[in-house]
């Protein structure tokens, strides 16, 4: 889980679930134990709640429930009364994303790959939230969604579509999934060390938050962004198996050059694979020699700030 500063707000309580909620449905939610408990027209994000969810992952659900892998191409699914097919994203190794169109909208719902790492996925839901409090992207949703799939009652997460949000999103494991290439917005012909350096003012603010706050990350978390003004942003994913950690950062100029290097990766994996693969000038940029080179610059600025 996310250590940071108790500084950071704390967020709400409550997410809706698309139903009105009246003040009994709310008081007989916070008074539930496991989820068959919880009212239908209701998802409580309280951290009491989470652990009630994490406590349905028992050994007979994990033993009966279904794995979902990117050979499922599409799924039927019982939520909140209504029967929905969702269609296949893509997957990693331990969640699986399938589009739905629900109430006129899109909603993306993750399912296990591995149900034995669930209680750790749901983390997503409280670290999404912290991360968006101090400032930085994330999914703009991020809840708990109980579900039925062959009778089986199981809590997966509900987010926003990509193509949903209101920045292009480069997807740094799965380039598919980019709603955007860097290409059309960055010229690579003429693009240098220097151009790239500029190209980072936001990215090492954002950086910089996650070390302030003392926010320890994986290499999977991090992706690349660009706002509606051109800039350059962190995009941060796949918050539910962060390793907790105690205590301040102690040696951050080691986290903030690590994060520095991964954030170059997800700079050049927002390039599409088939301009990544075919440019010289990419390549070259790429190349172990330059991109220790503007590490280096990088983490001097960011030192400097």
């Amino acid at each position: 889980m996310i250590q940071l500063d108790k500084s950071i707000p704390a967020m709400s309580r409550f997410a809706e679930a698309g139903i009105k909620n009246t003040s009994d449905t709310v008081d007989s939610a916070l008074g539930a134990t496991n989820l068959r408990e919880l009212p239908t027209d209701i998802v409580q994000l309280s951290s009491k709640t989470i652990e009630d969810y994490k406590d349905l992952i028992t050994p007979e659900l994990m033993q009966a429930f279904p794995r979902f892998n990117c050979q499922v191409k599409t799924v039927d699914l019982q939520i909140g009364g209504q029967v929905v097919t969702g269609k296949l994203l893509g997957g990693g190794g331990t969640k699986t994303a399938y589009e739905i169109s629900r109430n006129g909208k899109k909603e993306v719902i993750l399912l296990p790959n591995k149900v034995g790492n669930w209680k750790k996925v749901l983390d997503e839901v409280q670290n999404t939230q912290k991360i968006k409090a101090m400032g930085l992207l994330a999914n703009d949703l991020c809840e708990v969604e109980p579900i039925i799939v062959n009778g089986q009652t199981f809590p997966a997460l509900k987010m926003k579509p990509y193509s949903e949000h209101d920045f292009t999103i480069f997807d740094s494991k799965n380039r598919s999934s980019s709603t955007g290439k860097l290409e059309d917005t960055i010229e690579i012909k003429g693009l240098t060390i220097d151009k790239i350096e500029l190209l980072f003012d936001d990215i090492l603010k954002d950086i910089k938050t996650l070390t302030d706050h003392n926010v320890r990350l994986g290499g999977d978390c991090f992706n690349m962004a660009q706002t509606k003004d051109g800039k350059l942003r962190l995009f941060i994913n796949d918050l539910g198996e962060i390793p907790e950690n105690s205590g301040k950062i102690e040696d951050k100029k080691r986290v903030m050059q690590i994060y520095i290097e991964r954030a170059i990766d997800s700079f050049f994996n927002g390039f599409s694979q088939e301009t990544d693969f075919c440019s010289p000038e990419l390549e070259e940029l790429g190349s172990s020699e330059n991109t220790s080179i503007l590490t280096e610059r990088l983490l001097a600025k960011i030192n400097a700030q």
